[in-house]
């Protein structure tokens, strides 16, 4: 719940600001800010450091791959679509990586998890609808 609600003030913000900034730049501070924020934290709470030598291909890979230029096309194209349609858009992300798990890794899902995945989908579309907000 609380990455729900983490993810739809992310894309409110950046459909109120994404307007108003160069993508590029608006994105290069939003790494940046949260890169140095986690650092912040995790020299607070003293985590060790220690794996980084070890795994920096693997997070270098996943963090300019998939972090860096998923949302950097995220703050391009929400300039284009309101922040409801986004929300709805980007909350398919468990739907795809469901589906990406299944076709990559042959991994297959319960009954149970495809009724929940079905009433999210039906839930997605539900809101939706013209007159949903009522």
């Amino acid at each position: 719940m609380k990455y729900l609600q983490s993810n739809a003030v992310h894309v409110r913000l950046i459909g109120r600001y994404a307007n108003r900034y160069h993508s590029g730049g608006f994105a290069v501070v939003q790494f940046t800010t949260v890169a140095l924020l986690s650092a912040a934290v995790s020299l607070f709470l003293n985590e060790p450091w220690r794996g980084i030598p070890a795994g920096w291909l693997p997070l270098a890979y996943s963090g300019i791959l998939f972090v860096g230029i998923a949302f950097t096309i995220q703050i391009f194209a929400q300039k284009n679509v309101k922040p409801a349609p986004a929300a709805i858009i980007m909350s398919l992300e468990a739907v795809f990586a469901a589906i990406g798990g299944s076709v990559v890794l042959k991994e297959t899902l319960t009954a149970t998890e495809l009724s929940g995945a079905a009433l999210m989908f039906a839930g997605m579309i539900v809101a939706q609808l013209p007159g949903s907000s009522r």
